[in-house]
């Protein structure tokens, strides 16, 4: 039987009643939908940690209670754990920017604090999403720094980790090229070439992060505020982040991440260009071969990817907090997809793939550069 609109736009009560988005949400979901892409799954689990560190903040300044406070504590672990998925319904090609996913995560949180403090004794009263959850926190503040923090998990955890596995393999098969005659000597100056191109590419990441690192969360009338959720962050998770010194321009400005897209596009034209050179070069395997296939599609997404940032980023209203949606679904894709690419690709095609010498030897001997070597010099 077809699906009515109604079934496709919005839950059923029967599974709206077991979620934990409260009616401010449930409303938001009614509107139309446009297409099933829903908002990252890292970016939920980062704004879950945010949310976290700020409540552990206002507990030490003395504005939250601290069963309030471990309250909301458990019910970011189940965020972060990714056992409440089901609840964070929303589209990235949501309405009124990042407001509703704020909201929705404020809502997820306070219904599940408050089921934890009614089966916990000695202990009453509800946990509430504005007054609690979001105490001294606004939605470009919260938004921004939870994509922040997901951006640089992914970079740090992820995606510069399979590029040094890449750089490591390629360095192993231009070692093992050296002593094979004029062709694999070729062939491993090829590779110190592609090494080259990588280790370009892993600098440009490295030396962009410091200013993703830099978060927005600042209160007026608790300066000190800011810097303990950004101190908290870094206990969490192992990276260094700061309290950025403009909060302003942090928090509406798209300059910081945009510009680090830029660093995943030239990582995207190195990878493309290393799996061509490289697939013209091995055996015959085409179990092997269409891993490069994969790897380039991945860079072109990421090419794509970088285009609608760059729109969206130059043209968007409200200082681009509109687009605020589509920056943390192309960031997070680029680096979703370049991390799983290059490791698929590493694994599956440059560990353990034998060079086609005869192949290597051809394409030497035919090389227009021969020429240009046999031209007498003036």
């Amino acid at each position: 039987m077809p699906l009515s609109s109604d079934q496709l736009t919005s839950p059923s009560d029967d599974v709206a009643d077991q979620r934990q988005w409260g009616d401010r949400i449930q409303g938001s979901g009614n509107e139309p939908r446009i297409s099933n892409e829903r908002m990252p799954s890292e970016l939920i689990a980062a704004m879950a940690m945010v949310k976290r560190a700020c409540a552990n903040a206002n507990r030490d300044l003395d504005r939250l209670h601290p069963d309030l406070a471990l309250a909301i504590d458990f019910a970011t672990a189940q965020v972060i754990a990714g056992q409440r998925d089901q609840d964070f319904p929303m589209s990235v090609w949501q309405t009124a920017s990042t407001a509703p996913t704020h909201a929705n995560m404020n809502q997820v949180l306070a219904r599940l604090a408050t089921e934890s403090l009614d089966h916990r004794p000695g202990t009453e009263g509800r946990v509430q999403a504005d007054e609690h959850v979001n105490m001294g926190q606004s939605t470009a503040q919260v938004f921004t720094t939870a994509l922040h923090v997901a951006v640089s998990v992914g970079l740090a955890h992820n995606l510069l980790p399979a590029l040094a596995a890449l750089r490591a393999e390629l360095s192993a098969k231009a070692e093992s090229c050296r002593h094979g005659g004029p062709a694999a000597t070729s062939m491993a100056q090829e590779i110190h070439g592609h090494l080259a191109q990588l280790a370009s590419a892993y600098d440009a990441i490295e030396r962009a992060l410091p200013s993703v690192h830099q978060l927005a969360m600042h209160e007026r009338m608790s300066p000190e505020f800011g810097e303990q959720v950004a101190k908290a962050l870094t206990q969490a998770l192992g990276l260094p982040f700061v309290n950025a010194p403009n909060q302003r321009q942090n928090a509406t400005s798209l300059d910081t991440l945009l510009s680090l897209h830029g660093t995943l596009k030239s990582a995207a034209l190195a990878l493309m260009n290393i799996s061509a050179d490289m697939r013209q070069r091995a055996s015959d395997a085409q179990s092997s071969t269409t891993q490069c296939d994969a790897l380039t599609m991945v860079c072109c997404q990421v090419m794509g990817n970088d285009v609608s940032l760059t729109i969206g980023a130059t043209t968007g209203p409200f200082e681009g907090c509109t687009f605020k949606p589509l920056m943390a679904h192309n960031l997070l894709q680029s680096i979703r997809l370049l991390t799983d690419a290059t490791t698929v690709f590493t694994e599956f095609f440059v560990r353990g793939i034998p060079m086609h010498r005869e192949r290597i030897s051809h394409g030497l001997a035919s090389s227009l550069m021969l020429v240009a070597a046999r031209v007498p010099q003036a």
